[in-house]
């Protein structure tokens, strides 16, 4: 598989992807964070750029086929009925939105992630949408551990902080690349690629819940967590002993 090779032999392409991918959210971000916030605009944003995202590293005969324009109609309505269909993403939506908590917002876009990918990948050929399915996981990795980083960061503790954000990006790497290309040099390349988006986002999330802190939130105390994705799948997919549920 074209896609699988040249991730698996190319850092600087995952670090390209995953840099678009974060790009996108940033610009989902600055729509979730106006004042009131527009979660239907920020959402279809993400769902538009993180789509874009994903055909950089697809081939031209993929991304242009029949089966494809369908991955992207049903992309688009996973990511838009989504927040009305499952009640924990609409619920975190929902507090986001009344309470300014972007700990619930980070939470409800990485459901909205890894629920869409489960759902439209299956119409991609197996391999592909095995590659988009780990590239999501990847960002929702990334996304995760800037979380982790900001409530580190609210406690104080900046060296946290730092490790939750690489430990993030390491898990997103791993999302992507073979166990012999899991090493130093794949890591920093990837964390020197991402350094200016991910600090943008961190730095405007970081305002909006000091804005949010300052007006009535309170303080919440930082719990380290490993990193584990959930072994139970839904029905048709199969847990493949490592982290994904396999179609």
């Amino acid at each position: 598989d074209l896609i699988r090779e040249r991730l698996a032999t190319d850092s600087d392409a995952v670090a390209a992807a995953l840099n678009e991918g974060m790009s996108a959210v940033m610009d989902a971000m600055l729509y979730f964070t106006r004042s009131p916030p527009d979660a239907a605009a920020g959402i279809e944003v993400l769902a538009t750029k993180l789509l874009a995202a994903i055909k950089t590293f697809l081939p031209d005969h993929l991304s242009e086929s029949e089966g494809f324009k369908e991955f992207e109609v049903q992309w688009h309505h996973s990511f838009t009925t989504l927040p009305a269909m499952v009640q924990s993403i609409k619920d975190d939506l929902v507090a986001f939105e009344e309470e300014g908590d972007t700990e619930k917002l980070v939470r409800s876009l990485n459901g909205i992630l890894l629920e869409a990918s489960a759902t439209v990948t299956k119409l991609l050929p197996e391999q592909s949408g095995d590659i988009v399915a780990r590239y999501v996981g990847g960002v929702v990795d990334v996304l995760d551990g800037i979380g982790d980083g900001l409530e580190a960061i609210e406690e104080g503790d900046a060296v946290v902080a730092v490790e939750v954000i690489y430990r993030g990006v390491q898990a997103a790497t791993d999302d992507l690349v073979p166990p012999e290309f899991q090493n130093d040099d794949t890591y920093r390349l990837v964390v020197e690629s991402l350094d200016v988006t991910v600090g943008s986002l961190s730095s405007h999330v970081m305002q909006y819940r000091k804005h949010m802190l300052e007006s009535s939130v309170c303080w919440r105390q930082f719990r380290d967590r490993p990193r584990k994705r959930p072994q139970a799948c839904d029905e048709g997919y199969t847990w493949d002993g490592e982290q994904w549920c396999i179609y």
